[in-house]
């Protein structure tokens, strides 16, 4: 689900127009963490008519984390827009925030280096996860990436 959360206007216009056609399928992918199983199916559907947008998951995903619009979306199957937009919005925000640690208990992966020269923890950018810290333009999933 991660390729989804900052792509690029033409991989979601791609995303949009085959969403209109039939629904675009994208088997395996990764679901937020207190989700069961960990990988799963989703779905974009488009009506024609209305414009009304659905966001489909594999049935069967059971999910125990904080977001309760989340877990709703796994018991239903599906969560409905009344456009695209709207979709990728919510993808982009509450399925996004799903994704990032929400415990006092879970690691600072920010903060996890030596401190500085005076003793202020430092940035691990060493850090797989803050690999993009690093970079000077931001890094978003090519289209061929988000649709395949």
């Amino acid at each position: 689900m991660r390729q989804f959360f900052k792509g690029s206007c033409t991989a979601f216009l791609g995303l949009e127009l085959a969403a209109r056609h039939s629904c675009a399928r994208f088997l395996n992918r990764e679901m937020p963490p207190g989700a069961v199983p960990a990988r799963a199916a989703i779905g974009f559907e488009i009506d024609q008519a209305t414009g009304v947008a659905r966001l489909l998951v594999e049935r069967g995903v059971i999910y125990s984390g904080p977001s309760s619009e989340v877990r709703e979306w796994f018991q239903n199957g599906e969560r409905t827009f009344d456009n695209f937009i709207a979709l990728i919005s919510w993808l982009s925000t509450t399925l996004m925030a799903a994704f990032e640690p929400t415990s006092q208990t879970e690691p600072d992966r920010l903060a996890t280096s030596a401190p500085d020269s005076e003793g202020r923890p430092g940035l691990a950018l060493d850090n797989p996860d803050t690999k993009a810290l690093n970079t000077t333009a931001p890094q978003r999933p090519g289209e061929e990436e988000l649709l395949s």
